[in-house]
């Protein structure tokens, strides 16, 4: 089989296509060929020396992979050839065939395929730990996600919106902001899917296809959150529902709505007040036009 070999330290120009022997299965253990591997920042690191796992050389680095078992080795049981798995593996992953233990591999859904597969457990396991284990994340809490167009970043960014947060994606281009948020149109309209009467989730996909461009969906979905729910049978959350669509007219452009609903909502009860719009970043794209300013005029407190 082939095999990409590290024979000593350096980056991935040091690194060689060879000839070695196809591994065989011992105890406890699956042959997989390998369909696909993910290249993640410590797969950088191993090949310099500067991981902390230093394998003996020559190695294939690649520390997790999708792929079909070719064969089982003893006592393994639930296992059978032919079947999808994704493992961690540490290294060795950039090759036609590795050997996992039984105990490492995780089924691939039919439906799934190996590049996502391959690509799933190091970045999403990562951010879990980070955001649930470790950060008791909730729904309704702001999320910062500081580099969130990398792998870890966009896990980042899909878990906070799979859990409800307000999801903040820091990125350091144009081009990456727009990966950030096609990450969490997915989840978005996963979410409105699964629950097509929450407003909450209507609301969050149109900001979401505002970001994106998609200026016409963006207000569709702003107009579903206040048809489920208005301010006429709830005065409490209701305008909740006018402040997001409000959001997304400013961010497609259509500065007449937003001033026009803005103008509304600071009258209301729970609506918006002029400490907030001064300093939350989503009335952005208004702040250059002078209604916004003469807004903060017209209702900030006086005396």
């Amino acid at each position: 089989m082939k095999a990409l070999l590290s024979h000593e330290p350096g980056g991935p120009e040091t690194l060689r296509l060879e000839e070695v022997p196809d591994p065989q299965p011992g105890r406890g253990e699956l042959l997989v060929r390998v369909r696909a591997a993910a290249i993640n920042y410590p797969d950088v690191l191993i090949i310099e020396d500067k991981y902390q796992l230093k394998p003996p050389r020559p190695f294939s680095p690649g520390g997790e992979i999708a792929g079909e078992i070719e064969a089982v080795g003893e006592n393994v049981e639930g296992w059978a050839i032919g079947d999808r798995v994704i493992a961690v593996t540490g290294f060795g992953g950039l090759a036609e065939k590795i050997l996992v233990p039984a105990r490492a591999a995780y089924r691939l859904p039919e439906e799934r395929s190996f590049e996502e597969g391959a690509a799933l457990l190091l970045t999403y396991a990562t951010s879990i730990h980070a955001l649930l284990d470790r950060g008791k994340l909730e729904a309704g809490q702001t999320l910062l996600v500081l580099g969130a167009a990398g792998g870890v970043g966009l896990a980042a960014v899909e878990l906070g919106k799979a859990f409800e947060a307000r999801v903040i994606a820091a990125v350091s281009s144009e081009e990456k902001a727009q990966a950030a948020l096609e990450q969490a149109r997915i989840v978005a309209e996963r979410l409105v899917r699964d629950a097509p009467d929450d407003p909450g989730r209507h609301a969050q996909l149109g900001a979401i296809l505002a970001g994106l461009g998609k200026k016409e969906d963006a207000i569709n979905e702003g107009k579903k959150a206040m048809e489920l729910l208005p301010e006429s049978q709830d005065a409490f959350d209701g305008p909740q529902a006018t402040a997001a669509l409000a959001e997304i007219y400013g961010w497609v452009g259509e500065h007449d709505e937003a001033f026009r609903l803005l103008d509304h909502l600071l009258t209301v009860p729970n609506g918006l007040t002029v400490p907030t719009i001064k300093i939350d970043p989503v009335w952005d794209p208004l702040r250059k036009d002078p209604r916004f300013q003469a807004l903060i005029d017209k209702y900030a407190p006086k005396g």
